[in-house]
Formats: structure tokens, sequence, C-alpha cells
């Protein structure tokens, strides 16, 4: 036997029970990852829409398709906006989260402490849908010197 199944056995007996699983997450990955290259290299427009549609319906795992759909739903009327009656189609790139992640190895290689507390007061702002009202109420409930506080507290 191959050494490596050897210790999988031993860390994971039940791993075949698995296989239900990994297999639907790998069919999921493979489809998510076509629907992203389409849109990477073609951008969105209604062709490359109804393209990522189609993708879509080889997914098994409804939560993710439907979460896909509603996002594309909601790019689509940017680009229509954007687009003006033109099939000019609209950039998508991961190279902000890329950078986003780039920016928080290099802050973190630097003073590691104080950094994650300044991050972990921007998480939330990356995440999800924020209105205008939500945000002004949230920049006025915390003051400059209490998040300053936060970062000595946490490096004493």
């Amino acid at each position: 036997m191959i050494p490596w199944r050897e210790k999988l056995r031993a860390t994971m007996p039940d791993f075949l029970s698995l296989e239900p699983f990994i297999e639907k997450f790998s069919q999921t990955m493979e489809s998510v990852n076509r629907v992203l290259e389409l849109l990477k290299n073609q951008g969105l427009n209604e062709e490359t829409y109804q393209s990522t549609r189609d993708l879509l319906t080889a997914l098994p795992e409804v939560k993710v398709k439907e979460t896909i759909l509603e996002w594309l739903a909601q790019q689509m009327a940017i680009q229509r906006i954007l687009g003006s009656g033109e099939d000019i189609p609209l950039l998508v790139s991961s190279d902000i989260i890329e950078s986003l992640f780039g920016k928080f190895k290099y802050a973190m290689e630097r003073c590691p402490s104080l950094e994650i507390n300044r991050s972990t007061l921007l998480i939330p702002a990356l995440c999800g849908h924020l209105e205008r009202d939500s945000i002004d109420e949230q920049l006025h409930r915390v003051s400059t010197q209490r998040t300053a506080g936060m970062g000595r507290e946490k490096r004493s």
C-alpha cells in the first residue's frame, strides 16, 4: 500500500464515507472556476451572462448557485446602466481582493498585532451591502481616539 494512503486511513478512518461530499464539492468548484475564468477573460455582458447561467446549471449545490446567480443579476444591472445599450463588457476581476491580501501580508510582516487590530475594524466594511446611512452612523459612533487606543491596548 502507498504510505500516504496508510497515513490518511490512520488519521481519517471514515474518509471513504465522505466521498459523496467530496464529489459534490469538486463538481461545485469546477463549475465555479469555469464561470470565473469566463468572466475574467471576457467580462460580463449579455452573452457571457447567458453562458455563465448555462455553466451554473451543472452546479450540484443549490445555495452556491443561487448566490452566484443573484450576484450576476446585480452586476448585469450595473453593466446595462454603464453599457448604455452597447454590448461593452463589465470587467470582472479578483485583483482587488488579491491586492488587499497582499497589503495585509505586508502589514503583518511590519507590525503584526497593531495591524491586526486595525484590520479587524475594516473587515465589516468589506462584507455585505452597506448603506450610506449605516456607514455614517458607524463613523460618528467610533472616535479616532478610541480606535487609536484599541491599537495601543493590544500591543501592551
